[in-house]
């Protein structure tokens, strides 16, 4: 496990494992600290407890979503444009609740840490208050790590993180006491509603990260619904509704919120960003080329947490296309995918059925610090995501694509929603239908040999992800947006 202390099912996982025959049975996490298994009474207990607990549980909760969810709209304050003293904010808390351990590399990480340094340049006091070790981000004085303990209801889905929201909402209010915030910034994680009751208790303004509707993301990317579905969007709605702010990656996310009803005035459609000193294009990938005795040749790379959207495997099927419409280039090319996650095995697979062996290279998770270089060992790197599956907008705002730009490398991506907004066919890349192999190929083929080209495309995206897409630029929207809907700050 990656976090000994937040163990979901626990007393279901262990009475199954020593009623099968287990005799010796402990939990180990990445630092190789291990902690043993509980007997079977207190596996039995426990199990028993949490079926006679949780319909309490699940009520409480209900009743108190619902009593601030009716309070929500009638403590926000209508919005104070032209105000001859705008907001400023001078400090903020930062929440970050999503029950995700030892994340060391993809684009949450790029996203949280890019976020707080963003806030921190522009002179905005940050504090933070996170579930775990945070990437990219400093454990100093004004960090404080909150470790979730799982004991109540572990054994019942989605309540811990439920259940967790009490143990922020108090940490939180302690530190508010001590030093008040101009505003929370919470990026929305499942069942957890911090934030909006936070807004109600305190009447600090909130801004609201939101990256799509969990219920949506386990419906179509996970193995199963979620249980409590309705419990999940009932937590998500109140943060939506009590939220003075909601930032969201993408226009696509934004007319979906306004679909569903959400107030315009109070959604930010904001796109990712990049630390264009930490991803640039003097960055030395020498010696990842030769850790992988890429040598000579034309390296294609992605990086990736290999999900459903990534499109992956599609990019496998092209570059097999490339090798067999062109034999030559066997000796001369190479695929890179950098990353690892849920399809990572089956884009794996597609290689060696297609016999791409000795020409693909999977490096599994590196660390995030790692991956410009990763990206400096490659001569074009490729975006190939893939629409949602059921039809509806792609809502992402991919980090990839623009730390691939601040790279100032050639870039090949689908052209799908955000990403061919942010990029120009034929002047900052090269765009392709989504989900199509064999035009992917053709992109590929045209750029193996045109190093010229390469480097034109390259230099163009650098220069417009440093003139649009840094954090800081990212920031700087934000909090403009914040002092358009909250005018002069209040006594």
């Amino acid at each position: 496990m990656e976090n000994l202390s937040c163990i979901q099912f626990r007393d279901a996982i262990e009475l199954y494992a020593r009623l099968r025959g287990a005799r010796s049975f402990l939990w180990r996490d990445p630092a190789g600290q291990a902690a043993a298994a509980d007997g079977v009474l207190r596996n039995a207990v426990c199990l028993a407890r949490d079926a006679v607990v949780f319909p309490f549980t699940l009520a409480r909760y209900r009743r108190l979503i619902a009593k601030l969810a009716a309070r929500a709209s009638a403590t926000l304050p209508a919005p104070r444009r032209g105000s001859a003293e705008p907001f400023k904010a001078r400090r903020a808390l930062y929440l970050r609740s999503d029950h995700w351990f030892n994340v060391r590399s993809g684009g949450s990480v790029g996203h949280v840490s890019g976020v707080i340094a963003g806030l921190r340049r522009a002179g905005v006091e940050t504090d933070v208050i996170s579930t775990d070790a945070l990437t990219g981000v400093p454990e100093d004085r004004s960090f404080k790590r909150l470790t979730p303990e799982y004991g109540l209801c572990r054994n019942v889905p989605g309540f811990p993180e439920l259940i967790y929201t009490n143990a922020m909402v108090s940490a939180a209010c302690e530190e508010l006491q001590r030093d008040p915030a101009d505003f929370l910034y919470q990026r929305m994680s499942f069942n957890n509603f911090a934030g909006a009751w936070l807004r109600s208790l305190t009447s600090t303004p909130l801004v609201l990260e939101y990256n799509g509707s969990f219920a949506w993301m386990q419906r179509h990317w996970g193995a199963r619904p979620l249980p409590f579905e309705s419990l999940a969007l009932a937590a998500e709605d109140l943060s939506l509704r009590a939220a003075d702010l909601v930032v969201v990656v993408s226009d696509a996310s934004r007319a979906e919120l306004i679909e569903r009803g959400y107030d315009p005035d109070r959604i930010l459609a904001n796109p990712n960003g990049v630390d264009p000193d930490i991803y640039n294009p003097s960055v030395d990938g020498s010696g990842i080329r030769a850790q992988y005795s890429l040598d000579d040749r034309t390296v294609f790379g992605f990086i990736g947490t290999f999900g459903r959207w990534h499109g992956a495997d599609i990019l496998v099927q092209a570059f097999a296309h490339l090798l067999n419409d062109r034999p030559s280039l066997r000796d001369r090319v190479h695929l890179l995918m950098v990353g690892d996650g849920l399809m990572k095995s089956e884009a794996e697979s597609r290689a060696r059925d297609l016999g791409l062996a000795g020409n693909v290279t999977f490096t599994g998770t590196v660390p995030q610090a790692r991956g410009p270089e990763h990206l400096a060992a490659c001569d074009v790197l490729v975006s190939p995501h893939v629409p949602n599956s059921d039809g509806s907008r792609f809502f992402g705002s991919p980090t990839k694509l623009f730390e691939y730009m601040a790279m100032g490398r050639a870039i090949v991506a689908s052209d799908l929603e955000q990403i061919g907004t942010v990029l120009q066919h034929q002047e900052t890349a090269v765009l392709v239908p989504p989900g199509d192999a064999g035009e992917l190929a053709r992109a590929l083929e045209d750029l193996v040999g045109s190093p010229e080209r390469r480097a034109e495309l390259g230099a163009a995206a650098r220069a417009a992800a440093v003139a649009h897409h840094t954090w800081d630029r990212h920031t700087t929207r934000i909090l403009d947006a914040l002092s358009d809907r909250l005018g002069p700050p209040r006594p």
